[in-house]
């Protein structure tokens, strides 16, 4: 029966001029090397191996999703220039043949090579007449394809893991919701690759509605022996806005899958039997994102009995209409219903969604306290349970952040629509986005009455009340509030350690600067000291008359933020106005005693090219803090510096 040969370009062999037997300074026959044809077998297939796989191991690895198509090309190129080592290798002579057909791992390098890459290879690249051949219509490379199934029998296949690429987690996991390629795969392939489904260990598609039918009819009819690694992303191709999120199949895999451990499913959704195959306790991944609104998204409820099941789960992400949000209804008298859900091995955990939907599960959901945990809630109108919870979730996480010494940044950011704190990494992120129609003022019934200021104060207040002994710790703040409310003030008399105050506006500024300007209670080492006129209700104290026994006071007592020393503002605009006012009233102040602030930067954009290089109160474009407070700051002593 006739195999499939893939044919390669091959040179003329060189002819060499004949020797001199008896050559001056060349050993005899005897004396010189043995041909490589009398290697043993084993040594000869290790040389194959190693001829055929090295380039391609020290090959560097991208995880960067910025990456260009240049690098995608050129490492496409490289794949295929071993393709041809290893067809080269099986054309020398019979014995090296037989031998390289007896290397299963050869063939499966090409196998993967034209799977992942032969079928995405746009016109255009550089690789010659290997990446045309590559670029062969599926119908003429499908006896090749079939063939090399055969040859590389019976090793476990990864299909759609070159051309994916990952974004590095703190943590050793890897998201695998990569970013699929531009076309979607070809509905013949997915069928011809899902006939070998026994031996797929890795399966990453991203398909359309040909290719979801198709893939949909292919994973009923067998079982996932080798199965570790799910990740398929489905986008129609047309009316995207009209389609909604399909579902798995009812009897995907005929209910067995038992090595599968990671799933991520984008533009649809789960069937209970993918989450209930045999393979749950082993389930160490889940993603679940970009669904359809029409899609109908399990229910936190669903999501919590699923996850029950999942004590080795390490990284959660629902996220983009994922979880449908609950129907409001009468408290269950059932206990069971309310039983907590614990994930103890649970290390990266990604919930978006409504705030009722989110709280809903983190009500009831158990993790470890250093969890990298990143929340998006939409539609927030009041405090409640829902908000309440997952406000205590995120505090929670801050001050573990706190005590094992990784929390010295955070930064706060709100305003009428949002409120938005996080460490400046993806590992701990809250976001809260207002309800329109419920961002005015308006008392509270019940439990939550009495409060008259706007929604994101009073949710920032409670942020601030429950997670105030991570401030504690924290070197640096970013403060980007339209006000301070008082809650602010009172975690910021507890940061003994802050040094940075950054991206202030001249807004901040205003508000903030003046409420700063008193000191801390007296400690042991200030008892004995008179009480400060700045601790009571009066003038300011920068206006008030600077005394001998006043200058003695300050220089005892300690003021807010005792270790304060450099401003940080957004732009120049801080120094003009009420805003500038309130800073220089504020340095004035913090200079009176021994803790006076030592810088202010600014941050500007990158000046034209061409122009000089920017000077301190040039004119120039607005960039730059006008002379006058330039002038101020030089009088106080305060050092300035414009950040790029």
């Amino acid at each position: 029966m006739p195999v499939a040969v893939e044919t390669i370009a091959t040179a003329s062999p060189l002819r060499s001029s004949p020797l001199k037997k008896h050559r001056a300074g060349v050993p005899d026959a005897k004396d010189a090397p043995s041909s490589i044809s009398q290697l043993s077998k084993s040594a000869l297939a290790a040389i194959f191996l190693d001829a055929a796989f090295d380039e391609y191991e020290h090959e560097p690895f991208s995880s960067s999703s910025s990456s260009t198509y240049s690098d995608s090309s050129s490492a496409s190129e490289s794949r295929l220039l071993i393709k041809a080592t290893i067809l080269s290798l099986s054309h020398v002579n019979s014995a090296w043949r037989t031998l390289s057909l007896s290397l299963p791992s050869l063939w499966l390098h090409i196998l993967e090579s034209e799977l992942d890459h032969g079928s995405v290879i746009e016109n255009g690249s550089g690789a010659g007449a290997v990446v045309a051949a590559a670029m062969k219509p599926l119908w003429k490379r499908k006896q090749w394809l079939r063939e090399l199934f055969r040859r590389s029998d019976p090793l476990p296949i990864n299909i759609g893991s070159l051309h994916h690429q990952y974004n590095r987690r703190p943590s050793h996991l890897h998201h695998i919701n990569a970013t699929p390629v531009s076309r979607a795969r070809d509905p013949e392939l997915v069928g011809l690759e899902l006939e070998y489904l026994d031996r797929i260990k890795t399966y990453r598609v991203f398909v359309d509605e040909r290719g979801w039918e198709t893939l949909s009819s292919c994973i009923v009819d067998q079982p996932a022996e080798e199965m570790e690694t799910l990740s398929i992303a489905f986008k129609p191709t047309v009316l995207a806005s009209a389609t909604a999120s399909p579902q798995l199949p009812r009897n995907i895999f005929c209910g067995h899958a038992p090595r599968l451990e990671k799933i991520s499913l984008r533009g649809c959704l789960p069937c209970p039997e993918i989450l209930a195959v045999g393979s749950r306790e082993n389930l160490k991944a889940l993603t679940v994102s970009q669904v359809n609104a029409q899609g109908v998204a399990p229910t936190p409820e669903r999501w919590l009995r699923y996850l029950s099941g999942m004590p080795c789960l390490e990284q959660l992400v629902l996220k983009d209409g994922a979880i449908s949000t609950p129907r409001r209804q009468k408290r269950s008298k059932n206990t069971q219903a309310s039983s907590p859900v614990e994930l103890s091995s649970l290390q990266e955990l990604t919930l978006e969604g409504s705030v009722e939907a989110v709280g809903a599960m983190l009500q009831r959901l158990e993790f470890p306290d250093f969890v990298s945990l990143s929340i998006v809630c939409s539609d927030v109108e009041q405090e409640g349970p829902a908000v309440d919870a997952v406000l205590k979730t995120f505090a929670s996480r801050v001050e573990v952040a706190s005590k094992m010494g990784l929390g010295s940044f955070l930064s706060v950011k709100g305003n009428e629509g949002m409120i938005c704190i996080s460490d400046g990494t993806p590992s701990l992120k809250l976001e809260l986005h207002l309800s329109p129609s419920n961002r005015s003022a308006s008392p509270q019934p019940g439990p939550y009455s009495g409060s008259t200021a706007s929604l994101w104060e009073t949710i920032l207040s409670s942020f601030l009340n429950l997670g105030s002994a991570a401030f504690t710790s924290l070197t640096q703040l970013e403060l980007h509030l339209p006000s301070a409310p008082p809650a602010l003030i009172k975690v910021l008399s507890e940061a003994s350690q802050l040094e940075r105050l950054v991206n202030l506006t001249g807004v901040m500024a205003k508000r903030l600067l003046p409420q700063l300007q008193r000191e801390l209670p007296p400690t042991s080492s200030t008892a004995a000291s008179p009480p400060s006129r700045c601790c009571s209700p009066g003038p300011e104290p920068s206006l008030l008359p600077q005394s001998d026994s006043a200058s003695s006071t300050l220089s005892q007592l300690l003021p807010v933020l005792p270790n304060l020393h450099t401003l940080h503002f957004s732009a120049p605009e801080a120094f003009i106005g009420g805003g500038f006012v309130a800073l220089k009233g504020y340095l004035k102040w913090r200079s009176l005693g021994s803790r006076a602030i030592r810088f202010v930067q600014v941050s500007t954009p990158p000046p034209p090219r061409g122009h000089a290089q920017l000077q301190f109160g040039a004119e120039g474009n607005g960039l730059l803090v006008p002379e006058e407070a330039v002038d101020a700051l030089q009088k106080l002593r305060v050092g300035l510096g414009y950040v790029v």
